[in-house]
C-alpha cells in the first residue's frame, strides 16, 4: 500500500502500518481534514488530499523513562543499537527515581502525557492497561513466543499483551558451606 492510500485509510478510520507521524501532526491534520469536510462536504477529496497537510519528520524522537538511573548507561547502549539499525529514529532517555517512579507514571497518565515509552510496573499494569491510555502490543510483538512463558505472564492483561519484558535477571543464593553443614 502506498503513503497516500495508507494516510487516507487512517483518515477513513482505518489500520495503517508505514510512513511516520506524531502526534501532534495527526491532531493538525486530523482537525484540518475534519473542518475541510465539514466546510465543503467533500470527503473523498479531502481523504486524498490528507497527505499534503501532513509533513513527515526527518526524524522521529521519543522519549523514553525508566526507573533504574544507574543503569542509563546499559540503557544507551541498547539505544544506540537500536539507533543504527532506525536511523530515522531518536529515543531520549530520562531516568527517574525509583522511589517516586510510580507517582510520576500515574499523574503524567492522570494528565494525559505519558511519555512515548516508559518502564512499566507489574503491579500497576492491570491499571494501566484499562485505562485506554497504552498501546496493546497483541500481535505486533516479533518473536515474543520465544519468551519464558514465566516472563510472558506479567505482560498480559485479559489475555492482551501489554508491555515486553526486555531483560533477563539471573537470581543467584549465595550461602556459606559451614552454616549450612550443621
Amino acid at each position: 500500500m502506498d503513503e497516500t492510500k495508507d494516510l487516507a485509510a487512517d483518515a477513513a478510520g482505518e489500520s495503517w502500518t508505514t510512513g511516520t507521524i506524531n502526534r501532534r501532526e495527526l491532531l493538525k491534520a486530523a482537525a484540518a481534514t475534519t473542518a475541510a469536510v465539514a466546510t465543503a462536504g467533500a470527503a473523498a477529496r479531502v481523504a486524498r488530499a490528507a497527505p499534503a497537510l501532513i509533513k513527515q519528520p526527518d526524524i522521529v524522537e521519543l522519549t523514553m523513562w525508566h526507573f533504574f538511573p544507574e543503569l542509563r548507561p546499559g540503557f544507551q547502549k541498547l539505544i544506540n543499537a537500536f539507533q543504527a539499525d532506525f536511523p530515522g529514529i531518536r529515543i531520549q532517555q530520562i531516568p527517574k527515581p525509583n522511589s517516586t517512579y510510580d507517582q510520576l507514571v500515574n499523574t503524567a497518565m492522570a494528565a494525559g502525557e505519558l511519555p512515548d515509552i516508559f518502564m512499566a510496573n507489574n503491579v500497576n499494569l492491570p491499571t494501566q492497561a484499562r485505562s485506554g491510555q497504552i498501546l496493546e502490543l497483541t500481535n505486533k510483538v516479533p518473536n515474543i513466543k520465544n519468551v519464558m512463558q514465566l516472563a510472558l505472564d506479567v505482560n498480559i492483561v485479559d489475555g492482551k499483551l501489554w508491555t515486553v519484558t526486555w531483560g533477563r535477571y539471573t537470581v543467584t543464593m549465595f550461602y556459606h558451606k559451614n552454616t549450612m553443614a550443621a
